[in-house]
């Protein structure tokens, strides 16, 4: 999924956020799918992120319906 999709299910203020973990927390998953210099979105595992999330306390109450 993309960050778009992460900021939604875990309740971010901001898309950026998601790029934020990805750049400053080593635990945040890497994406599956990198895009290229032009075009594309960064794509996660929705497992590896929601694993992450919960280890971090970051998991919405009653957890997030993807």
């Amino acid at each position: 999924m993309d960050a778009r999709r992460i900021t939604e299910l875990l309740e971010l203020k901001r898309v950026q956020l998601v790029h934020y973990y990805l750049r400053t927390d080593p635990e945040f998953p890497q994406p599956v799918f990198t895009p290229s210099a032009t075009t594309g979105s960064f794509v996660w595992y929705w497992p590896d992120v929601r694993r992450w999330a919960a280890r971090r306390g970051r998991l919405p109450a009653g957890g997030p319906k993807p």
